[in-house]
């Protein structure tokens, strides 16, 4: 399941080919502008009609903004648990539990829960997969449905009417720095000189 622009389909028909059964792409123009929490409210909407599930699995981070918002927003709203960060996943469908090791700015996490469960996963929970030309053609096969806003109900949750933020200005940040190599015969020269120039750049000034 994605949503986004006509493209993304080609995401969706990668997907297949690694062997999903079938997709769900959630394009209409209603969705259009959606910040984080519009664009969570629309993957949940769209992730209820298909319940029960055991397992949703997202990616830690978009390609645009890098966020991190939407696999914990999703979850909040569905109303399960969630763990960010998957390294290892195992899942005991005996005891309807899962075990999540996940990585944190500190190291590892070992955290064991219940199912049903949302997680976001790290780069190396697998390895990478480039599926086959006969695998991409056969994918073209398989069931792909596009979702529009209307079946999600309340519109009005979506797009920029939905969005309680929005990017009002993106640019490209310059930096300019003055490289001025110091000479002088010992270091301590080089100090003192280094020094009289940061005193008068106001870097010693109170």
């Amino acid at each position: 399941m994605t949503m986004g622009p006509p493209q993304a389909k080609e995401a969706l028909l990668e997907a297949m080919a690694m062997g999903v059964d079938r997709s769900l792409h959630l394009l209409d123009r209603a969705f259009a502008g959606s910040d984080t929490l519009a664009t969570s409210r629309a993957l949940a909407a769209a992730i209820a009609k298909e319940m029960p599930v055991d397992l949703v699995l997202c990616g830690k981070y978009s390609v645009d903004a890098e966020t991190g918002h939407i696999g914990p927003e999703v979850a909040e709203l569905l109303g399960i648990p969630h763990i960010s960060g998957a390294t290892k996943v195992e899942l005991d469908a005996s005891t309807n539990r899962a075990m999540v090791v996940a990585e944190t700015d500190y190291g590892f996490q070992r955290i064991e829960t219940r199912l049903p469960l949302l997680i976001t996963t790290a780069e190396r929970l697998i390895k990478p997969y480039s599926p086959k030309p006969d695998e991409i053609e056969n994918a073209k096969k398989k069931p792909y449905r596009v979702v529009h806003a209307a079946e999600l109900g309340q519109e009005s949750l979506y797009g920029f009417e939905g969005s309680p933020t929005s990017v009002s200005e993106i640019y490209s940040a310059e930096t300019k720095r003055q490289c001025e190599l110091i000479d002088a015969e010992t270091v301590e020269k080089k100090v003192e000189k280094l020094t009289r120039i940061l005193t008068e750049l106001g870097l010693f000034t109170g």
